[in-house]
């Protein structure tokens, strides 16, 4: 499965804060104009073919829902594009038409009338931001007290640092919530530039959201659990940072409310989650270990309220999670909010991010639906501990930013071809020196991009007192490593090359560079040049 591993992007630009797009088709071209209320993303066409271009442009991760007016001719076409989630038609005679609805697995109804289509769009679509965001998960199993933090295998650390970064995102004690609503704010007007009625519900938020309300802001359709579920979705550090002000209002207010529900006996509560097979397959393989949610999830009370969350698709899962050995879980808390949002109905359990589960079995159902068992733990508060305190004796101290955190996957590059080129086994007390705390700042430019980990390595370069032939050669090659992920092939040709240079032609480590050299050259085309450095 897919590691939370966060990244940087530009914050000048605008991030898509919607994973899907309405595709309106109608004969007339004419929509109605309530639409812009709720839908950011809206395309309009009256012609087939323009429209079956538009909805085949996307092979990625977009959602297609799909109105169709006074076609129902097509619906069969549509509902076999990968593209489109799901398909909703307005057709106003319905007396001569013939059909069956489970023939059509991506048909959600065939409404007479156009208004009650918005009214069932405008609900669908506000509990798609809510439910349907994919989740990544991660799998851990029991830290020994006396294991080594450098033991730890990448999985494992890698889900410890996220645990320390949702810790830190909302415990920093030098928090300046004023500046942080600010830096929310421009980042949310910066979004919604184009849209009026947003720029209106970002003002309101400006003068009105409170920690009394913040659950109301979370839950009614406006940008705000859009904007922050997307930056969960992204991964990226600097957008999630983006909307700190409110995830730390809210992680608080969840705080509260957890402590006053824990005699509260919630049994079993429900969620309905698409998923992959590949993340079907994952979960079965790590029955018994535990796994981390990153992302702020939804669940339910009502079981019948999951199950309409994967109506209608290929591999759906029932989670079911048992809560009543964890109701003091106030590390990532977790609480009804039901009686404090809109759609009360729902019986609404909200967790923060990072919440960790036991995986206690995955059984078959039926055909498209498996249900999973799972136990919330409070396991993770004694491990981070451990591991925050491990951090703490293993790396010494920080006092001053001059040397590098480096991202795992190149840590484990670093490693592999210190050794190689040393014969020493290399340590992370060579890069920091001197350290006296673990910050948020340090979890950040461990959870960096390709970009930041360029910029650390660049000034890493210029060390004197760390820098020495081998690590020069290493950081040339890394360094090399993140431009080609980036795309930035000349950047990275001239830096394998600054590193291949300085091998001597007897040298282990030059053998290994034959290979990503050949990729560079293969990726933009160069085939002969390619296959000589492949021989």
């Amino acid at each position: 499965m897919t590691q939370f591993k966060l990244s940087l992007t530009k914050l000048d630009e605008i991030q898509n804060h919607d994973d899907f797009r309405v595709v309106w088709f109608s004969s007339d071209n004419n929509f109605p104009n309530e639409l812009a209320h709720f839908v950011d993303y809206l395309e309009k066409y009256d012609s087939f073919e323009t429209c079956c271009n538009y909805v085949q442009r996307f092979q990625s991760e977009r959602i297609i829902i799909l109105v169709l007016i006074d076609f129902f001719e097509y619906l069969s076409y549509f509902n076999n594009l990968f593209q489109i989630q799901s398909i909703y038609v307005v057709q106003r005679n319905l007396q001569n038409m013939q059909y069956e609805k489970q023939e059509y697995s991506k048909l959600v109804n065939i409404f007479t009338d156009e208004q009650t289509l918005i009214e069932r769009l405008r609900h669908d679509i506000l509990l798609t931001y809510r439910h349907d965001l994919p989740i990544t998960i991660q799998c851990l199993d029991e830290i020994k007290t006396e294991q080594s933090l450098m033991s730890l295998d990448k999985n494992e650390y890698t889900l410890l640092w996220n645990q320390a970064f949702f810790y830190y995102l909302v415990n920093d004690p030098d928090i300046d919530m004023n500046e942080l609503k600010k830096n929310m704010i421009e980042q949310c007007q910066l979004e919604y530039s184009n849209n009026q009625i947003q720029l209106n519900s970002i003002n309101d938020f400006d003068k009105n959201c409170t920690y009394d309300n913040v659950l109301n802001w979370y839950t009614k359709d406006s940008f705000v659990y859009r904007l922050v579920n997307k930056a969960f979705r992204k991964r990226n550090i600097d957008l999630i940072c983006r909307f700190r002000y409110f995830i730390i209002l809210l992680y608080k207010k969840l705080k509260e409310l957890s402590i006053k529900q824990q005699k509260e006996n919630y049994s079993t509560i429900y969620r309905g989650q698409i998923l992959g097979k590949n993340d079907l397959e994952n979960l079965q393989s790590n029955i018994g270990r535990l796994i981390s949610i990153n992302t702020i999830m939804s669940t339910s009370r009502n079981e019948n309220v999951a199950r309409g969350f994967i109506y209608g698709a290929e591999v759906g899962v029932i989670f079911e999670i048992n809560t009543i050995s964890a109701s003091d879980n106030i590390l990532h808390p977790f609480a009804d909010i039901s009686q404090l949002r809109v759609m009360s109905s729902e019986e609404e359990i909200l967790f923060f991010a990072g919440a960790v589960f036991r995986i206690n079995s995955v059984q078959k159902e039926n055909d498209s639906t498996w249900i999973i068992k799972l136990t919330l733990c409070n396991e993770t508060a004694e491990q981070l501990e451990q591991f925050m305190d491990g951090v703490k004796e293993q790396l010494t101290s920080i006092t001053c930013w001059d040397h590098i955190v480096m991202k795992i996957d190149d840590w484990d590059l670093f490693k592999k071809y210190y050794k190689i080129l040393t014969g020493k086994k290399f340590s992370v007390k060579d890069i920091i020196t001197n350290l006296t705390s673990i910050n948020f700042y340090y979890l950040s430019v461990i959870f960096g991009g390709y970009e930041k980990a360029i910029e650390y390595y660049r000034e890493l370069l210029h060390n004197e007192e760390f820098i020495d032939d081998p690590k020069r050669t290493i950081l040339n090659i890394i360094i090399g490593y993140n431009y080609f992920h980036l795309f930035q092939y000349d950047n990275a040709l001239y830096y394998y090359n600054i590193a291949f240079s300085s091998l001597d032609d007897n040298n282990l480590l030059k053998g290994r560079l034959y290979i990503p050299i050949g990729d560079v050259w293969r990726i933009r085309n160069n085939i002969e040049t390619a296959l000589s450095y492949y021989k």
